[in-house]
Protein backbone atom coordinates (compact mmCIF):
# COMPACT_ATOMS: atom_id res chain seq x y z
CA UNK A 1 0.00 0.00 0.00
CA UNK A 2 2.89 2.66 0.85
CA UNK A 3 4.65 1.66 -2.39
CA UNK A 4 2.20 3.09 -4.61
CA UNK A 5 1.38 5.93 -2.51
CA UNK A 6 4.89 7.45 -3.05
CA UNK A 7 4.48 6.92 -6.44
CA UNK A 8 1.30 9.08 -6.66
CA UNK A 9 3.12 11.51 -5.40
CA UNK A 10 6.38 11.16 -7.99
CA UNK A 11 3.75 11.68 -10.34
CA UNK A 12 2.15 14.59 -8.69
CA UNK A 13 5.66 16.22 -8.40
CA UNK A 14 6.17 15.70 -11.86
CA UNK A 15 3.32 17.06 -12.98
CA UNK A 16 4.11 20.58 -10.94
CA UNK A 17 7.50 20.35 -12.12
CA UNK A 18 6.33 20.63 -15.87
CA UNK A 19 4.00 23.49 -14.59
CA UNK A 20 6.61 25.25 -13.91
CA UNK A 21 8.68 24.76 -16.69
CA UNK A 22 5.65 25.31 -18.98
CA UNK A 23 5.41 29.16 -17.10
CA UNK A 24 8.50 29.87 -18.37
CA UNK A 25 8.29 28.47 -21.91
CA UNK A 26 4.51 29.06 -22.71
CA UNK A 27 4.90 26.39 -25.38
CA UNK A 28 2.30 24.41 -24.25
CA UNK A 29 4.18 21.42 -24.74
CA UNK A 30 5.10 21.00 -21.30
CA UNK A 31 1.45 21.28 -20.09
CA UNK A 32 0.70 17.97 -21.92
CA UNK A 33 3.42 16.22 -20.02
CA UNK A 34 1.83 18.01 -17.31
CA UNK A 35 -1.64 16.46 -17.99
CA UNK A 36 -0.02 13.06 -18.61
CA UNK A 37 1.45 13.15 -15.15
CA UNK A 38 -1.79 14.13 -13.65
CA UNK A 39 -3.48 11.04 -15.08
CA UNK A 40 -1.13 8.76 -14.12
CA UNK A 41 -0.60 10.21 -10.82
CA UNK A 42 -4.71 9.31 -10.51
CA UNK A 43 -4.34 5.76 -11.61
CA UNK A 44 -1.59 4.73 -9.15
CA UNK A 45 -3.88 6.74 -6.66
CA UNK A 46 -6.51 4.01 -7.55
CA UNK A 47 -3.88 0.93 -7.58
CA UNK A 48 -3.43 0.49 -11.38
CA UNK A 49 0.14 -1.12 -12.04
CA UNK A 50 3.50 0.76 -12.92
CA UNK A 51 3.00 -0.47 -16.70
CA UNK A 52 -0.64 0.87 -16.69
CA UNK A 53 0.45 4.12 -15.28
CA UNK A 54 3.43 5.01 -17.74
CA UNK A 55 0.34 3.98 -20.46
CA UNK A 56 -2.15 6.47 -18.72
CA UNK A 57 0.62 8.65 -18.81
CA UNK A 58 1.53 7.59 -22.75
CA UNK A 59 -1.85 8.14 -24.00
CA UNK A 60 -2.88 11.51 -21.65
CA UNK A 61 0.07 13.29 -23.06
CA UNK A 62 -0.43 12.08 -26.52
CA UNK A 63 -4.45 12.84 -25.85
CA UNK A 64 -3.39 16.84 -24.76
CA UNK A 65 -0.92 17.38 -28.09
CA UNK A 66 -3.49 16.51 -30.00
CA UNK A 67 -6.20 18.11 -29.20
CA UNK A 68 -5.62 20.82 -26.10
CA UNK A 69 -2.28 22.02 -27.15
CA UNK A 70 -3.86 23.30 -30.72
CA UNK A 71 -6.25 24.52 -29.45
CA UNK A 72 -4.46 26.91 -26.51
CA UNK A 73 -1.84 28.09 -29.15
CA UNK A 74 -5.01 29.71 -31.34
CA UNK A 75 -6.40 30.83 -28.36
CA UNK A 76 -2.58 32.73 -27.48
CA UNK A 77 -1.76 33.79 -30.57
CA UNK A 78 -2.11 37.05 -31.99
CA UNK A 79 -4.80 37.48 -34.97
CA UNK A 80 -3.45 38.13 -38.45
CA UNK A 81 -5.19 41.33 -38.45
CA UNK A 82 -2.88 44.23 -38.82
CA UNK A 83 -3.57 47.20 -35.90
CA UNK A 84 -2.93 50.43 -38.31
CA UNK A 85 -1.55 52.91 -35.77
CA UNK A 86 -0.33 56.69 -36.43
CA UNK A 87 -0.91 58.13 -40.11
CA UNK A 88 -1.97 54.73 -41.35
CA UNK A 89 -4.77 54.56 -39.67
CA UNK A 90 -6.13 57.96 -40.85
CA UNK A 91 -6.69 56.16 -44.40
CA UNK A 92 -10.73 55.82 -44.73
CA UNK A 93 -11.20 58.35 -42.08
CA UNK A 94 -13.30 61.92 -43.35
CA UNK A 95 -12.12 64.84 -43.31
CA UNK A 96 -13.64 68.84 -43.99
CA UNK A 97 -12.27 70.99 -46.90
CA UNK A 98 -10.86 73.91 -45.39
CA UNK A 99 -10.42 76.30 -48.31
CA UNK A 100 -11.15 75.77 -51.91
CA UNK A 101 -8.78 73.44 -54.02
CA UNK A 102 -6.86 74.73 -57.01
CA UNK A 103 -4.67 72.86 -59.41
CA UNK A 104 -2.40 72.10 -57.04
CA UNK A 105 -4.17 71.02 -54.18
CA UNK A 106 -5.62 72.44 -50.90
CA UNK A 107 -6.35 72.09 -47.09
CA UNK A 108 -8.28 69.50 -45.26
CA UNK A 109 -8.95 69.37 -41.20
CA UNK A 110 -9.43 66.41 -39.99
CA UNK A 111 -9.78 65.65 -36.15
CA UNK A 112 -8.63 69.72 -35.51
CA UNK A 113 -5.47 68.69 -37.54
CA UNK A 114 -5.06 71.05 -41.29
CA UNK A 115 -3.44 68.77 -43.77
CA UNK A 116 -2.28 69.56 -47.08
CA UNK A 117 -4.55 67.83 -49.71
CA UNK A 118 -4.81 66.63 -53.66
CA UNK A 119 -8.05 65.12 -54.65
CA UNK A 120 -8.06 61.75 -56.27
CA UNK A 121 -9.48 62.89 -59.47
CA UNK A 122 -7.46 66.67 -60.08
CA UNK A 123 -11.54 67.92 -59.45
CA UNK A 124 -11.47 71.07 -57.38
CA UNK A 125 -13.28 70.60 -54.08
CA UNK A 126 -15.00 73.78 -52.54
CA UNK A 127 -14.75 74.62 -48.58
CA UNK A 128 -16.75 72.79 -46.59
CA UNK A 129 -16.75 69.51 -48.60
CA UNK A 130 -16.69 66.26 -46.89
CA UNK A 131 -13.77 64.38 -48.16
CA UNK A 132 -12.30 60.77 -47.47
CA UNK A 133 -8.56 59.83 -47.15
CA UNK A 134 -7.47 57.46 -49.94
CA UNK A 135 -3.60 57.39 -49.16
CA UNK A 136 -0.77 59.45 -47.53
CA UNK A 137 2.57 60.40 -49.09
CA UNK A 138 4.88 62.01 -46.79
CA UNK A 139 2.82 65.40 -45.68
CA UNK A 140 -0.05 65.53 -48.62
CA UNK A 141 -3.09 63.23 -47.94
CA UNK A 142 -5.09 61.94 -51.43
CA UNK A 143 -9.02 62.20 -51.11
CA UNK A 144 -11.92 61.95 -53.03
CA UNK A 145 -15.62 63.53 -52.19
CA UNK A 146 -17.70 61.63 -50.01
Amino acid sequence: MDGFVIIWQYWAILALLFVVVEVFTISFAFLSFAFGAIGAAIASGIGMSFEMQLLVFSVLTVLSFVFVRPLALRMTQKSEVELKTNVHAMVGRRGVVEDDFTELGGRVLIDGDNWKAVSEDGSLLKKGDVVEILEINSIIITVKKV
